[in-house]
């Protein structure tokens, strides 16, 4: 008896001794994971220089380019809720993005925040917006929040955009905001962050 638990425990330890992690792919831009309703999980990178979202599949091929409207002189800045069902009820892939402009003289940012469809149409467009993130009430019904700012005066102004949403947050996205994360913003920023 004792022979066979010291096989056991001998081949157990070997097998935690060996396992490791493995490099699968690396993405040479910022990149996550969706949860799609309609296609299950996929990677999504944000391509600054060509303007774009990239999706890629589970196995690292990609699977879709989206193009996205980024006005001359100015900087993709943020990719999120990469959905199929978020923002409408198609099956088609949206995304919700941001831009920027840097003003040299007065030395702040503009931005503007826009969800579109694969095919580029428009749901929605917001001058002004760099942050936004999605809340779910009690009744189930999700709600959209993006902030506006406008840095162009000081002090520099805010509001709180709420936006009814047709849809539901994945249960990642969900277990990202329950253990609180919210990032910094503005980013980029000149003097102060929230």
């Amino acid at each position: 008896m004792k022979k066979n638990l010291l096989i056991l425990f001998t081949f157990l330890a070997s097998g935690i001794l060996t396992a490791q992690v493995n490099l699968e792919n690396i993405y040479y831009y910022s990149g996550a994971v969706a949860e799609m309703e309609v296609y299950g999980s996929r990677y999504y990178a944000m391509d600054v220089v060509n303007e774009q979202c990239k999706i890629y599949d589970e196995n690292h091929n990609l699977w879709k380019t989206i193009n996205l409207y980024v006005p001359d002189g100015q900087y993709l800045y943020d990719i999120q809720y990469v959905s199929t069902h978020l923002f409408n009820t198609d099956d088609l892939v949206e995304v919700i993005y941001t831009y920027y402009l840097y003003d040299e003289s007065g030395e702040y940012y503009t931005y503007e925040t826009r969800i579109v469809n694969e095919n580029g149409t428009e749901l929605l467009k917001v001058p002004g917006a760099s942050y936004f993130y999605i809340s779910q009430f009690q009744n189930n019904d999700y709600k959209l929040l993006i902030y506006v700012w406008d840095y162009s005066v000081y002090p520099y102004t805010v509001e709180t955009h709420v936006y009814d949403i047709p849809g539901t947050l994945s249960t990642s996205y969900q277990e990202t905001q329950a253990i609180g994360f919210m990032p910094a913003y503005p980013n980029p920023a000149s003097n102060d962050i929230h």
